[in-house]
């Protein structure tokens, strides 16, 4: 299995008072949300928290995230 990573960028169109879906591409990437500390500790935390955020896959940008743990059949 190849480890490489892969971004999917999808792109929508506006329609009347809605959106449509138009097209789906992937790309190589080397950003991954589970390498991000404010994810890590999300995990780890009882309840959802505020964290500052800089890193994206298309780069740097200053943003806040409400994240938190979510566990479906007991496992998170």
């Amino acid at each position: 299995m190849d480890d490489k990573l892969q971004r999917r960028v999808d792109q929508y169109e506006m329609v009347t008072a809605d959106i449509q879906f138009e097209n789906r591409r992937f790309e190589d990437a080397t950003y991954s949300v589970t390498d991000q500390e404010w994810f890590r500790h999300s995990l780890k935390s009882e309840e959802p928290q505020w964290f500052k955020v800089s890193a994206f896959p298309v780069g740097e940008r200053r943003s806040i995230a409400f994240a938190g743990p979510i566990d479906v059949h007991q496992k998170r």
